[in-house]
C-alpha cells in the first residue's frame, strides 16, 4: 500500500533585528493540514519558546560558548540560568538589561 505524502507548508517571516531587516522561509511537514489552526498555533508556540528562552540563553548568557563542557556542569548551569530568567520575569521584567539596572 502506498501512503499519501504528508501535507507541507512554508511560512514566510520578515522584520528587523536591531536595525537590520531580515526575511526567512521555514518549511514544515505535518499530519495536519497546512491551513490547520492547531498547526499554526504549534509553530507560533515553538518560536515563542525559541525567542523568549533559547535566544536569551544563547545571546545574553552566552550559553553556546560556555567553557563548561564536561560532567553535569553544562546541565546544571543551564538549569540555573533558566531559573534566574524565570525569577527575573516573575518580578515583572521583560528585559534582562532592565533587570540588571
Amino acid at each position: 500500500m502506498i501512503k499519501a505524502p504528508l501535507p507541507y507548508g512554508n511560512f514566510k517571516r520578515s522584520g528587523t533585528r536591531g536595525n537590520e531587516p531580515f526575511k526567512s522561509i521555514s518549511y514544515y511537514m505535518s499530519s495536519k493540514s497546512p491551513q490547520s489552526r492547531r498547526l499554526m498555533d504549534g509553530i507560533r508556540g515553538h518560536w515563542l519558546i525559541e525567542n523568549s528562552l533559547h535566544w536569551v540563553k544563547d545571546v545574553i548568557y552566552e550559553e553556546d560558548i560556555s567553557p563548561q563542557t564536561s560532567g553535569f556542569a553544562p546541565i546544571n548551569l543551564s538549569l540555573l540560568k533558566t531559573w534566574v530568567l524565570t525569577l527575573i520575569r516573575a518580578h515583572g521584567f521583560d528585559s534582562i538589561k532592565a533587570a540588571r539596572a
